[in-house]
Formats: C-alpha cells, structure tokens, sequence
C-alpha cells in the first residue's frame, strides 16, 4: 500500500512539494473552534486544512492511500433501487420514508448537527473546497470519489419531477414546510421553500433542529400541510425555476424536498457546478426536445439548473443527455410543451449515468 502525502501554504500553492511513504496512517482530524484544523476524511483519504479565526486558510495537508486504484468511484445510482426499492425507483418506496426520529437517536442527532451547524460548516467547506481545486489533479479526483461515498452514506439528493413529486405526498403522512438552511446561509429571500416529509411525525426533531437559528423560524414557514397545499408549493416553486429534489439523512431515509437553483444558494448545485463534487446524483429521467413543435425562444436554455441544454443552428433547443439530471425545470418553461421527459433506463446512452 503506497501512501501519498502532500503539503503546502495555501497560498502559494505553486510551490507544492510531495513524497511518498508506504503505509502510512491517516492521522486524526479535529474541528476548531476559533482557528484550528478542519478535516474532510473518508475511505483512503484525510485532508486536514489550518485555518485562522476568520476561516483564512493558512496551510493544507493530504494523505491518499489508493492500493489498486481504488478512488475510481464504480457504483451505479441503481444500486439505491436495488437495494432500497426492490428494483424500482427506490424513492417511491414508502419503508424508506418510515423512520421514527422519536426514537432513532442517530439519524435525529444527525439531522439536528445539520442543520443547527449548517453555516459554520458551509463557511468552513468553501475555504477547504477553494484549496482542494488549487491541489493536484490526482488529489482532487481522490477527494471528488470520497465525497461521493460520503454523501451516498448520509445525505444525498436526486432531483425527482413534479409527478413522482406527486406520488411521494401521496406516501407521506406528515409535510412540514420548513425554511431553507441554504437561503438562510446565503442570505437569500425565504419563502418556505423545503418540505419536511415523513411517515411518521418528526415535529420534535425538527423543532430542536431550527431552533437554532439566530432568528428562529417564522410561524408562517414552519407548518403542517395537506397533500395539496404541498403540492401548490411545489407547483409555486416550479413558476420560479426551481429544481425539486429528494434528500436523505443517513441513507436510505429520506426526509426532505428542497427546491431550489443556483441563484437562490444552493450549496448541493454549488458543489457540483464549481467544485465538481458529487453530492446530488442525476434524476431517473432524461429530457428532449421536439424540434418540430420547437419556436427557439431560449426560456428552456435559461431555466436549466445545469447547463444542460444548448442550440442547434437554427437556435432550437438541443439537450445534451449526458449533462441532464432529468429534474423537468427546461419542461416547465416550455410554454409549447415541445419539451417531455423519458426513463433513463430506456436509453442506452445514459441508461447508467448517473
């Protein structure tokens, strides 16, 4: 086993210098308080970062230990409907929606840390994200594949259309509409835009988790909703650009819809578009254009989150499937409904792309 260790000031990270060591351990990484060191660590990798009180990176450390190769990320998205949907889309499955936060003390204690340490930590990310990208390619390869198996572990996302949208309401018996941890840490206007949707009520965890906040959450942005009154929020969201999402908190259950897009702070479209990190996975779908019906007025190329639709020579819309999360905003802005949405599965190009 081949360790690989680089070190440099952050700064000046032109003048990295490496070597290598066999079997070397990772050593331990600690959060600080006021300064200190940071830490993103996983299967075959530590990053530990120095900060300064005001989060200015001071020097950058790494370890790799990668015997055979072995940060090439080789799981399929389809593994969730396999092992959490018996085969089908796994977040249709009702049992993935059915724990007790009462009493599941982990998963609970997980959701509260997130959000109640939501901005400390995307303060701290960013700063450890920027070094990360001015680190060596095989470095950021190591830390885009960890981040990977991380968050399929305990908290990814998957854009899911409005229908299937539909179809987890019908599933959920609690809706709470919450405010956005991402628009709160972005100082963006908050308008209710997540959903909280379990089986089984979680109003104990979820009060304990926003009630940190500086503020505390509005009345009016922390209620119970009927399936349609979730479903006019969603179809709100959808008037305002917003991709619809499902997350998990420590996979499989799944807890939350979040809508969103770059411009409101989403820090799940943030990692992926600016640093390349894998913390959402592409949605079961995949959109096309009808270039006949087609009138090339570009609403779609401007709504997509992703940048996954472009134009031909005659300005008509071209999706590039490789680069769609199938997640239907392009749809919704298509006022000739030239624009429809097909199974991933039924085509082989991007049938395992996710």
């Amino acid at each position: 086993m081949i360790g690989l260790i680089i070190t440099w000031t952050a700064s000046k990270a032109s003048r990295a210098t490496a070597t290598t060591a066999a079997n070397h351990d990772a050593t331990r990484s600690a959060s600080g308080r006021a300064g200190g060191i940071a830490g993103f660590s996983g299967i075959g990798i530590l990053l530990n970062v120095t900060y300064t009180e005001h989060c200015t990176i001071t020097t950058a450390s790494y370890v790799i230990r990668d015997p055979a190769n072995r940060h090439r990320d080789e799981d399929d998205m389809c593994e969730f409907c396999t092992q959490h949907g018996d085969g089908k889309k796994w977040y249709l499955e009702a049992s993935n929606y059915a724990s007790d936060l009462e009493s599941d003390l982990e998963r609970r204690g997980y959701m509260v840390d997130f959000v109640t340490a939501f901005d400390r930590r995307m303060s701290r990310n960013i700063k450890l994200l920027d070094v990360v990208m001015a680190s060596p390619r095989p470095i950021r390869r190591a830390v885009r594949a960890v981040t990977a198996r991380g968050q399929k572990r305990d908290h990814f996302g998957q854009p899911v259309p409005i229908e299937d949208c539909e179809r987890i309401l019908d599933i959920a018996s609690s809706i709470v509409q919450l405010p956005c941890v991402c628009r709160h840490f972005a100082k963006r206007p908050e308008r209710g835009y997540c959903l909280a949707i379990t089986v089984n009520p979680a109003d104990g965890a979820l009060a304990e988790a926003f009630s940190g906040y500086a503020d505390g959450p509005d009345a009016s942005k922390f209620q119970r909703l009927t399936k349609d009154e979730a479903l006019a929020v969603l179809r709100r969201c959808e008037t305002e650009g917003l991709m619809h999402s499902i997350w998990t908190f420590k996979t499989p259950f799944i807890s939350a819809i979040c809508n969103c897009d770059l411009g409101s702070g989403c820090m799940a479209m943030k990692t992926t578009v600016d640093y390349g990190l894998q913390v959402m996975w592409k949605g079961e779908y995949v959109a096309a254009v009808d270039a006949g019906t087609c009138v090339a007025c570009g609403a779609c190329l401007e709504r997509c989150p992703l940048s996954a639709i472009g134009s031909d020579a005659s300005r008509r819309a071209v999706v590039d499937q490789h680069a769609c999360y199938g997640c239907g905003t392009c749809r919704s802005a298509c006022k000739k409904g030239s624009i429809s949405l097909s199974e991933r599965s039924t085509i082989p190009a991007v049938a395992t792309d996710w």
